[in-house]
């Protein structure tokens, strides 16, 4: 080998060994640019060493295209319109009684808004022991531990574990993007009615139905707060309209008596009752046949507008002039019970809610 191709030789190696020594020595960037290139042949030859590097010795390094993502979902002002971006066939209900315009106007006056108590009465929440992500934050106030479990089943109205879960998460779920908290750019994550106007304040106070019985439905209610909001979704059914779930006769009587003077008691609070579900006239039921001025009865829709029609064995939404209001009670987005579908950590799992 002539002198001069020796020379080559050793200068090319001196020069490998400098380079490798720069890539031992270079810390893992903790992001890197390969996907910005649309096109592979306008990728420089330098970003080519760099992004073969990066892929061989670093595969923590995020892509950059992921930080642009993040980055747009927190500008996007909250939890449910990430998810609307990403799962816009979800968010039907919440798009149908128009919660986002509704907070985009109250954040818009910033009024001032005193700190309101939300009432549970319902199956549970599941709120322990690894709580749904969408629960992180929230003021449970002075809920016993019993009623921060979901495993109800014998309730009134044959209410199923996970019911009072749903609620709580349609109602206050939390809202990390609305506080200033981040989410990965498709997360699955919802936040409630009352979390998307900025600055209010809650409480969810829930209260299970299995600890919850005629002589201490009174004393029950009496524990929460002046002012409080209570979210009633169970009923019991006359047994002349009706042969399953139902109370006969002066039984049905009394507790029509027996709510009524509960509501009447706590004139100070407002009672949202479920219509029930069993396609009758409301008043054919109770607490749905108690029309107060601190009583709103609801009745349930589906997305084109229509009564709620459950299917053969879950019945239709019940109906009648003391319904003041109805609104979706089929394909809401909501937290569900233990063990199916909850605590979702990515995009792929968000059908399972």
């Amino acid at each position: 080998m002539s002198t001069i191709k020796k020379t080559l030789v050793i200068v090319l190696a001196i020069i490998a060994i400098i380079v490798a020594s720069l890539f031992i020595a270079r810390p893992c960037p903790r992001y890197h640019v390969s996907q910005l290139y649309l096109n592979p042949q306008d990728v420089p030859l330098s970003q080519k060493v760099l992004n073969w590097y990066v892929d061989k010795f670093c595969p923590e390094s995020a892509p950059v295209s992921r930080l642009i993502k993040e980055a747009l979902a927190q500008s996007i002002g909250s939890d449910l319109v990430n998810l609307r971006s990403n799962f816009p066939d979800l968010v039907g209900a919440y798009e149908k009684i128009s919660i986002l315009d509704a907070w985009e106007k109250i954040n818009e006056l910033k009024p001032v808004l005193e700190k309101t108590t939300i009432g549970i009465v319902d199956t549970g929440v599941d709120a322990t022991n690894g709580r749904h992500p969408e629960f992180d934050g929230v003021d449970f106030g002075t809920n016993d531990h019993l009623s921060l479990q979901d495993r109800s089943s014998k309730v009134p109205g044959g209410r199923p574990a996970g019911h009072g879960t749903e609620i709580a998460g349609i109602i206050g779920a939390n809202n990390i993007i609305g506080t200033g908290g981040t989410l990965i750019g498709d997360s699955p994550q919802m936040n409630g009615l009352i979390s998307g106007v900025s600055g209010l304040k809650y409480t969810l106070e829930s209260r299970a139905l299995n600890l919850i019985t005629m002589a201490n439905l009174g004393s029950t209610i009496d524990t929460l707060p002046t002012g409080s909001v209570v979210n009633m979704s169970f009923k019991k059914t006359d047994c002349r309209f009706l042969v399953l779930f139902c109370i006969k006769g002066e039984e049905f009587n009394e507790a029509t008596r027996y709510f009524r003077q509960a509501f009447e008691g706590n004139s100070d609070k407002l009672f949202v009752v479920a219509a029930g579900n069993d396609g009758l006239d409301v008043e054919k039921s109770v607490p749905s046949n108690i029309t107060l001025s601190n009583t709103i009865i609801v009745a349930a829709t589906d997305l084109n507008d229509e009564r709620a029609d459950f299917g053969i064995f879950g019945g239709s939404s019940s109906f009648g002039v003391g319904v003041n209001i109805s609104a979706p009670g089929i394909g809401v987005y909501a937290p569900a019970i233990r063990g199916k579908g909850n605590f979702p950590t990515s995009g792929a799992e968000a059908n399972n809610y």
